[in-house]
This record gives C-alpha cells, sequence and structure tokens, in this order.
C-alpha cells in the first residue's frame, strides 16, 4: 500500500534537486554550468529532453571532464529505459577517462556521478549493501566536488538503501542531514524530499504522532512542489491514512492521486503504483468491483517486469477479494503458488492479517496461531526499529548542540576530565547493561505472556464451541420426547407416568452437560428411555442389550452417543411400523478399542431422509463432538451409519479407543 513496498525500485527515481525561484540566487560562469542546472531540474523519466541537453553539452565541453559529466545524464535516462546494455557501455567509458585523469573538484562531482548510478544499478538487482557502499563511495567524491547540491541526491538515494535493508534509524539519519543542507543553502526542492521522506519513515513504524508532524510541514510547502513532489507527499499521505486504519480518507486521497495521474507524474511506474494502491482501498472500504478493475489495470505491468514484491502484494489482494466473496476453496489454491521470499515485512505482515481470518474461518486452528506468531514478531522487530531511531535522533541531536561540542573539546584538553569522562562512560555503560537486560527481560516476559494468552484464548474458544455443541443437544432430545408423547396421546395410548417423563428428561439434561461418561450411566438412560417409547411400538417389538465380559462398565464415551443412534432407530426405522420389531445393543472390546453396535430391523436409511421434520441435529452434534475431540488425540474414534447386514434396517458402528483423552486443553 506505499511506495516504500517497492524501495528497491524507487531508488532508480532521482530527484535532482536545485535553487528554484525561491531558493538561493546564483550567477552562472560557463554555458555548460547552465546547461547543467537545467538538467537538475529534470526527472529521470523526462528522458528526452534529458538526452538533448545531455547532447548540447557533451557538444559545447568536447573532450574534457563536463563531457564526460553530460554522458553520464545519458545513464540516467538509459536506467529509466531499462536500457542496460547500454548503460553499462557508458560507465566502463567515463570510468576509463576518471582513471587517466588529474585529481580536480569537477572530477570529483564526475566520479560521485558514476558511483551513484552503480549504486541504482546494484539496487535494481536487489543487492543493497553493495548500493550503500557506492553512495557512500559518492558522497565522499561529492564532499570534495563543487555541487554541493547533489550531495542530497545522494543521502536520499542513500536513505531508499537504508530503509530497504531495513535501517530505519540510519535512514532518517540520512534525510535529516538533507533537511541540514536544504536550510544551509535555501533549497525547496530537498526540504520537500526530506520532509515527506521522514512522515513516510515514521508512519512505517506506526509513530503517528511523529509522522503527522511532518506532514503538517509538508504541507506548507506544496505551493513550491513540482508534479512529481505532490505524486511523493500524497501517496505518503494516502498510505498515511490506510496504516492508521482510516480508509475512507485513504480511498479520498488516492482518487486524487489518480484523478491528476496526468498532471503529477508522467512514467508507468508511478501510474500503476497508484492503481494497485487505489485497488487496496477499495478493498478495505468494501467496494470489490471497483478494486478488481484497478487490480487488473496493473496485474500485467508487474508481471511483465517481474517486480517480485509487486507481485506478491497482487495475491494478497486477491485473497482479500475472495474472502470478501467468501470463495475459501480459491484461496487455499491461491496459497500454494505464494511464498514470502524476497518481500519486505511489512507486506507479509499485510497478508499474514488476511491469513488468520482465513484460517479461522476453515477451522485451521494450528496455521492460525503460525500466523498470530509471525505478527507478532513483525510487530516486535518494528518495535525495535523505533528504539533504534529514537536512540539514533537523540544522538544525532546532540552532535548538531554546539555547546555539547564545545564541551566535549574542553574535556578532551584537560586530563582531569578525561578521567572523569572515562569514570562517566563506565558507569553509562554499566547503566546501559541494565538496561539492555531489563528490556530482555520484559521482552521475554511479554513474549511468553502473550503465548499464554493465546493458549488460553484458543481454550476458552474451544470450551465454548463444545459447550455451544452440547447446548444443542439439550433442547433436541427434550423436544424429540415432548413430541413423541403428544403424538401417544393423541392416538389414545396409554399415558406415559409424568414423574419417570420428568427423570428421563432431567437425566438428559444431565448427560448432554457432560463432554463424555462412564458407559453403565449411558446405558441406564438408553433403558429407560426406551421404556418409555415402547408404546408407539409393535406389541412384539424386542429389545436386547449383550456387553462382553471383557468390557468395563466404567470406560468413558462422549455422552449420548449412544442415545443418539437408539433414538434415531426409534424415531425413523421402529415407529409405527407393525410386525416383529428389534433394537439390538452390541458391545465388546477388540483389542484397544471397544465397537458398539447399535442395530434395527426398521425402515433402512433412506426412511431418516425422508422424513421432512427430521433435522438431523443429534448427528450434527455427535459428528461435530468427535471431529473436535478427533484433533487431539492420534487414535480416531468413529461414528459409521451403514444398512444393516443381516437384512432390512440400520445398523450405527461406533469405535471408541480404550485409551482417549477427552480433555480440551490445547
Amino acid at each position: 500500500m506505499t511506495l516504500r513496498k517497492f524501495l528497491p525500485v524507487l531508488a532508480l527515481v532521482i530527484t535532482i534537486c536545485s535553487c528554484n525561484k525561491t531558493g538561493c540566487q546564483k550567477h552562472y560562469n560557463t554555458a555548460t554550468d547552465s546547461i547543467k542546472t537545467q538538467l537538475d531540474t529534470l526527472l529521470g523519466s523526462e528522458g528526452n529532453k534529458i538526452d538533448s541537453l545531455a547532447d548540447l553539452g557533451m557538444h559545447k565541453s568536447k573532450d574534457s571532464t563536463d563531457y564526460y559529466y553530460f554522458m553520464l545524464y545519458h545513464g540516467s535516462s538509459m536506467m529509466w529505459k531499462n536500457d542496460v546494455h547500454g548503460m553499462n557501455l557508458l560507465l566502463k567509458k567515463c570510468k576509463r577517462y576518471a582513471d587517466a585523469a588529474k585529481t580536480s573538484p569537477k572530477l570529483n562531482d564526475l566520479l560521485a556521478k558514476y558511483y551513484v548510478l552503480i549504486g541504482n544499478r546494484v539496487m535494481m538487482n536487489f543487492v543493497f549493501k553493495d548500493a550503500i557502499k557506492n553512495y557512500n563511495l559518492a558522497y565522499s567524491y561529492q564532499e570534495k566536488g563543487t555541487k554541493k547540491l547533489y550531495k542530497t541526491t545522494i543521502l536520499t538515494d542513500l536513505s531508499d538503501a537504508y530503509l530497504a535493508m531495513p535501517d530505519y534509524a540510519k535512514g532518517a539519519s540520512c534525510l535529516r542531514k538533507v533537511l541540514l543542507i536544504s536550510d544551509s543553502l535555501n533549497n525547496i526542492d530537498a526540504k520537500i524530499q526530506a520532509t515527506v521522506g521522514l512522515a513516510q519513515i515514521y508512519t512505517g513504524l506506526a509513530n503517528y504522532p511523529e509522522a503527522e508532524t511532518y506532514f503538517e510541514s509538508a504541507k506548507k510547502l506544496l505551493p513550491y512542489m513540482h508534479g512529481r513532489q505532490r505524486f511523493f507527499y500524497y501517496n505518503t499521505l494516502g498510505n498515511y491514512y490506510f496504516y492508521k486504519g482510516d480508509y475512507k480518507n485513504t480511498l479520498k486521497v488516492f482518487k486524487i492521486i489518480n484523478a491528476n495521474l496526468n498532471t503529477m507524474t508522467g512514467n508507468d511506474f508511478d501510474r500503476n503504483i497508484t492503481w494497485l494502491n487505489l485497488a487496496d482501498a477499495y478493498i478495505r472500504n468494501g467496494m470489490i468491483d471497483l478494486a478488481e478493475i484497478y487490480h487488473n489495470k496493473c496485474k500485467d505491468f508487474y508481471v511483465k517486469t517481474n517486480n517480485k514484491t509487486a507481485i506478491y502484494y497482487l495475491g494478497t489482494q486477491n485473497i482479500a477479494m475472495l474472502l470478501q466473496r467468501n470463495r475459501l476453496k480459491e484461496v487455499r489454491k491461491l496459497l500454494k503458488n505464494n511464498t514470502d521470499s524476497s518481500v519486505i515485512s511489512q507486506q507479509i505482515c499485510l497478508r499474514y492479517n488476511y491469513l488468520v481470518d482465513y484460517y479461522t474461518r476453515i477451522g485451521d486452528d494450528h496455521n492460525a496461531l503460525i500466523c498470530l506468531k509471525r505478527l507478532t514478531h513483525i510487530n516486535d522487530s518494528v518495535k525495535s526499529e523505533t528504539q533504534k531511531l529514537a536512540t539514533a535522533e537523540s544522538a544525532f541531536r546532540y552532535q548538531q548542540d554546539s555547546k555539547a561540542l564545545r564541551l566535549k573539546l574542553d574535556l578532551s584538553r584537560s586530563q582531569e576530565h578525561y578521567r572523569t569522562s572515562q569514570l562517566l562512560l563506565a558507569v553509562s555503560l554499566f547503566i546501559i547493561s541494565l538496561l539492555v537486560l531489563a528490556y530482555w527481560g520484559i521482552y521475554r516476559y511479554n513474549k511468553n505472556r502473550h503465548k499464554r494468552l493465546v493458549i488460553d484464548a484458543k481454550k476458552r474458544i474451544l470450551k465454548l464451541r463444545m459447550e455451544e455443541l452440547r447446548n444443542r443437544v439439550s433442547p433436541h432430545f427434550i423436544f424429540n420426547v415432548l413430541n413423541y408423547e403428544i403424538y401417544n396421546r393423541k392416538q389414545g395410548n396409554k399415558e406415559t407416568d409424568i414423574k419417570r417423563l420428568v427423570n428421563l428428561i432431567r437425566s438428559g439434561l444431565e448427560q448432554s452437560d457432560e463432554i463424555c461418561v462412564p458407559l453403565c450411566q449411558e446405558l441406564d438412560f438408553i433403558d429407560n428411555y426406551v421404556d418409555l417409547q415402547r408404546y408407539g411400538l409393535s406389541n412384539s417389538f424386542e429389545y436386547n442389550l449383550e456387553i462382553d465380559e471383557n468390557v468395563d462398565d466404567d470406560t468413558l464415551i462422549p455422552s449420548m452417543i449412544i442415545q443418539t443412534a437408539v433414538e434415531n432407530a426409534i424415531k425413523h426405522g421402529l415407529r409405527g411400523l407393525e410386525g416383529d420389531t428389534r433394537l439390538d445393543i452390541n458391545i465388546r472390546n477388540i483389542g484397544k478399542i471397544m465397537q458398539i453396535l447399535v442395530t434395527d430391523n426398521g425402515r433402512g436409511i433412506n426412511a431418516f431422509e425422508a422424513k421432512d421434520d427430521s433435522t438431523g441435529t443429534g448427528m450434527i452434534v455427535i459428528r461435530e463432538t468427535l471431529a473436535m475431540l478427533n484433533e487431539r488425540n492420534e487414535a480416531k474414534m468413529v461414528y459409521e451409519l451403514n444398512e444393516n447386514p443381516n437384512g432390512k434396517g440400520c445398523q450405527v458402528k461406533i469405535i471408541v479407543p480404550l485409551e482417549y483423552n477427552y480433555s480440551l486443553d490445547v
């Protein structure tokens, strides 16, 4: 959602600052100096103008240092045109000349620009350490050159490289130096660049009050901003609202950019990043159809340029749109083809927020927890960078205090003060060590506390889900019993003893409150239930219960698992059926499992499906209960409904492992 996501590419955008109408007034002694100044005001995307002025400068300067300096402007233009081969040939020519030439301030200017282009080239290949090395080398040459203002461009590129590492403290330090130089030279362009850049950094670190301070400063400079500077300002402002969670203002800002693209910028990169950001803004505001339009508009560009970060971000947007449309199967397919390699942590963080939602929806609590841990780790890294930046800022401001510098100089000249400083240093190191240990202890405590909170939350969720399932059994059972009693009385059959009916309902309520009960308790409940149900069955109804001698009556089984099978057999298979009817329950131990068979000679499996008044609540609860319990056990419990192998009717087979854990602990 931010330009900073594409720092490796943005490092190629060289906004060369110069004195504007309100800036410093300079008199030019030569025609070549005037041409250089004109070139410095152009953007890299204005390749034709750059090439035209560079050719004019080369023509006027002949074979001199200025000649090769103008040649390097062609290199900037080639980089925008993705002409890597032509750029490499040009750089070799300039290096051969520099190696043979005598040292001079103008040669230092040439070498500074040369190493900036080298740094930009390696940034294209995501080799950030080499880019930093070349930018620092360029800065050291420019310190001995004639163009002080060009140092702001070098520092801005260096800041982008540090941010890509990411090293926010050093990146911010570079931009603060740009502010100092811009103030000393009274240059508005450099000040705009540094102010918006610092707002961008603090937005990335979620330090929104500090970011807002720099946005206020940048807003005052809006009248002096040219097209692309306005683009950079509004794009950063849109990201600021996005990360604050103010998605209405996010959409508003990116719509402003999109409406003014032609006046703000003319290159394809800016155009496509605007569409990409606009797509996410529409997603966050629930406008999926519009989001898909802008998503598709920029997709071909990033696939063609093989921008891995942008392609990853497009994948994240696909996940978001599919989740809003509840197309979970397509999300699963998309996840198989995406990895986190070569992608910055902020992009991963955006995706993991959606993945937590996805895994929660499909009931994959394990992967949801992994995503939550990854998000915590990324957030901890951002906090660490914020603390590091605060320390670096304190050191930077201290160095700018002239009184502190003079005091430091005085201390170094006095032996007594020198010893005092040694003591202070020792005490400071001791205090810092204590602070580091305290920080580490707090960090470990918070990490473990967060882990415990996640586990406790998981336990509570599981228990609530199980309670919700069991609570669905009670009204279902009571409804079936009372419904049958009403039916029985309408038919003029013998009325049930109210006391026995109440006792049965109470037992059902007690059973449904428990996850598991002893086998003997379940069977006693079934005996009472069958006795009350006999009035609606044929006179020749037989109920048989066979339990092998090797079966322990105290073996734990899920509550009402056998009762549900018996209830369905009577309700859907045997009730209202004339002739010889029977219900058999056979229980025996086979190795490490208990096998329970509930068999009837009723109407068969199709009878259950044909009942219009059947909700299937009992079966649903049993299956969901077993699914939750089986997740925490290696040996699985089984509940199967099949045809009666000995004739007509149904048979329910229940397999209960003898060593089974009914605990809901995570």
